[in-house]
C-alpha cells in the first residue's frame, strides 16, 4: 500500500485499484517516479533483482512466494497449499527496521 500511496503523491492520476499487487512492478514504478538517492531503499518481499533469464514459470512463483508471505489465503479464500517460514514475530528486528524507514519515506514523499 505505501508504493502506490507514493506512486499517486506523483501522479494523481492513477488508479491504485488497477496497479495489481506486483511488488517488482510497483517497485520500479515508484523508483522511476522517485529516483532521488534519498529514496532509494530495499523493498521488502520484492524480487526486482532476480536474474532476467530467468525462465517465467519461475518468475510466476517468486511473485506467488511474495504473494504468500503477505496473505495467508490465496485469491479463492484458500490457504496456500506451500509451507512459509515467514512469521512475523521472528522478524520482529526487520519490521521495526521496515516501520522505520517507512516512517521517513512517508514523510520525504510528502515533502517533495
Amino acid at each position: 500500500m505505501f508504493l502506490k500511496a507514493a506512486i499517486l503523491l506523483r501522479e494523481p492520476g492513477t488508479d491504485p485499484a488497477t496497479a495489481g499487487h506486483d511488488i517488482s512492478k510497483l517497485t520500479r514504478k515508484f523508483r522511476g517516479l522517485f529516483p532521488e538517492p534519498e529514496f532509494d531503499w530495499e523493498v521488502p518481499f520484492s524480487a526486482e533483482d532476480a536474474d532476467q533469464d530467468v525462465p517465467p514459470t519461475i518468475k510466476s512463483e517468486r511473485a506467488m512466494q511474495s504473494m504468500v508471505l503477505r496473505y495467508p489465503l490465496n485469491k479463492k479464500q484458500v490457504p496456500w497449499s506451500q509451507l512459509s517460514a515467514m512469521e512475523p514475530t521472528t522478524f520482529k528486528r526487520d519490521l521495526l527496521g521496515w516501520q522505520e524507514k517507512f516512517a521517513q519515506l512517508q514523510n520525504r514523499c510528502r515533502t517533495s
